[in-house]
């Protein structure tokens, strides 16, 4: 049996040809697989943690995206921010790998017509990894009673429209202008939009409500429009109560690290594991 394979000879002219096919081949091949002069080295194995944040279902420019490392002690810190673009997207490329005692987790700082705050579920993050955050929905809640500046005959209810299907709620009623500690905690409402105050459950005064709004998948945040309303003596004015939309307020206790998810501070950076 004849073996018909090819051995190009050196001294003809096809064995020359041979030769210099090959050696353009590798050349081409060489030149590919190197940077350009000036291109410096590719970026490959850094690494992104990005997301989108939307409202009413587009995407929202200019909104403040913030990544943070809480650690297993408390400890609570940002570690860079950004905004978000045209489409709602940011990224936070190249970061550290997360510590073996701290989590990573985003935050979104709202603005007009949004929720004040947005917290992330925690992100346990490697350097060089890929990372899509879910989706936030930034739309905030909208109250519908009782009036703004109404004088609330207890035992009375407050009642909002939900945002999304499937999200829960919680409400935290303050004394008004003192939003440090809340005098009344709901605790998790599952999907109603509504609470009912006892009615010994708060004394005559001036008080301010706001709404903390959790997604399983998505994570929590806090409305920025509250309820302003008065109750026992104060109702002697309740004809000159306001029927206006209710206000927008200073968010309460945005910073995150003072307390955790679950407890009684509406604006608290999430737990290690919390989902």
């Amino acid at each position: 049996m004849n073996n018909n394979t090819y051995v190009p000879k050196f001294g003809t002219l096809k064995g020359t040809l041979f030769i210099v096919a090959l050696a353009l081949a590798l050349a081409v091949g060489i030149s590919l697989a190197t940077p350009a002069h000036g291109a410096g080295p590719r970026q490959e194995g850094k690494g992104d943690i990005t997301g989108q944040v939307t409202l009413s279902g587009q995407g929202t420019e200019g909104l403040t995206v913030e990544l943070r490392k809480r650690s297993n002690s408390g400890e609570d810190a940002v570690l860079v921010s950004t905004k978000t673009d045209a489409g709602g997207t940011y990224h936070f490329a190249n970061q550290p790998s997360a510590p073996n005692d701290a989590f990573y987790y985003v935050r979104v700082l709202g603005a007009k017509g949004t929720l004040a705050v947005w917290y992330s579920f925690p992100i346990i993050y490697i350097n060089g990894s890929e990372v899509t955050v879910p989706a936030i929905e930034v739309a905030d809640v909208e109250l519908a009673e009782p009036a703004q500046n109404a004088a609330l005959a207890l035992p009375g209810a407050i009642k909002w429209k939900a945002r999304k299907m499937g999200e829960t709620y919680r409400l935290f009623i303050y004394e008004a202008g003192k939003t440090d500690k809340p005098l009344l905690d709901s605790g998790s409402l599952g999907t109603t939009t509504e609470y009912s105050i006892p009615e010994a459950g708060l004394g005559d005064g001036k008080y301010e409500a706001v709404v903390q709004v959790r997604d399983t998948v998505v994570g929590y945040g806090q409305s920025q429009a509250r309820y302003h309303f008065e109750v026992g003596a104060a109702q002697a004015s309740a004809g000159q109560a306001g029927t206006g939309q209710a206000e927008a307020g200073t968010p309460a206790n945005t910073k995150g690290p003072e307390g955790a998810q679950g407890s009684t501070q509406p604006g608290a950076a999430p737990e290690q594991g919390t989902q």
